[in-house]
């Protein structure tokens, strides 16, 4: 995947401008305890400088919103897609009650950095470590962010690849967080107390009930495949979906990528979007939970 055009920072990373993400700020004395009654993921035993997955979840355990946290010494940050930002605003602020917690919202109209390369020398806070050699971040000034280009199509295609599927408005409340990978990648806890949606999730995850899951797949250009495109099994019954498509992306090579939660047990047959003789798609490989 390769971007003609950027802005290198002053570390020789390239970066790029993301305009539909935003950040949530939780701070307070009570930030950690409080994130960890309302999210999937162990909140209290993420260190300082570190990165993990997770998700907010309706009391019958389906995917309201899921997300990047990162702990600093200010606190604690939600990298979340910017039509979550209001509702997710809004759902925490009902449950603070008298807990020492602010919640600050970032939907700043010059949009968030992302950064590729050397990350050695980046301080800025908050810092979302995607991996060795990227992270979000804030920019660091209206200044900084001059002459960057907007790279969310290219973001979405590295989640992807990435195996990490962003939930927004038009997938909300389709999926428990498993189907989404969320336990492979360190975002559930099943040892933690309570939060909303544990029972069903813990259910699932004790019984082995988990019946789909997320693949990635690739399709040829042309397509009008989209978020929430049924699949169906080729020349099967058009009233028997297998799966849907989560997120999509273009590669830049003439093709698209995207992620799509299907059967199990009907992911290694030939998979079509839209019909049962619509265009294929062609299965491809996700990071092991070490890569």
């Amino acid at each position: 995947m390769t971007i003609k055009s950027h802005h290198e920072g002053s570390n020789g990373a390239e970066v790029y401008r993301l305009r539909q993400f935003g950040i949530i700020r939780i701070q307070g004395e009570d930030a950690g305890v409080f994130l960890q009654g309302q999210t999937t993921t162990d909140v209290v035993a993420l260190k300082p400088g570190e990165t993990i997955a997770g998700a907010f979840l309706t009391p019958k355990g389906r995917v309201l919103a899921n997300f990047r946290l990162s702990h600093d010494s200010e606190g604690y940050a939600l990298l979340v897609p910017i039509d979550r930002l209001k509702l997710l605003e809004k759902r925490l602020k009902m449950f603070i009650l008298r807990s020492r917690v602010h919640l600050q919202c970032h939907d700043d109209p010059q949009g968030l950095c992302w950064h590729q390369g050397p990350l050695v020398e980046l301080s800025t806070l908050p810092r979302f470590t995607l991996s060795e050699r990227d992270a979000v971040t804030p920019f660091s000034s209206k200044e900084a962010a001059l002459g960057s280009i907007d790279a969310d199509q290219a973001f979405m295609l590295s989640d992807i690849r990435r195996g990490f599927a962003w939930i927004t408005e038009e997938s909300q409340e389709n999926y428990l967080p498993q189907m989404l990978n969320l336990d492979e990648m360190g975002g559930i806890s099943y040892q933690k107390g309570c939060y909303t949606g544990q029972e069903i999730v813990a259910r699932t995850h004790f019984l082995g009930q988990l019946k789909r899951r997320l693949f990635r797949f690739s399709f040829e250009n042309g397509h009008p495949l989209t978020i929430g495109t049924p699949l169906y099994l080729a020349l099967g019954e058009a009233t028997d979906p297998i799966g849907t498509i989560v997120n999509v992306a273009p590669d830049f090579e003439g093709r698209f990528e995207c992620l799509a939660v299907v059967q199990i047990d009907k992911v290694s047959e030939s998979i079509r979007g839209q019909g049962p003789h619509g265009p294929l798609l062609v299965r491809c490989d996700l990071p092991t939970q070490n890569d």
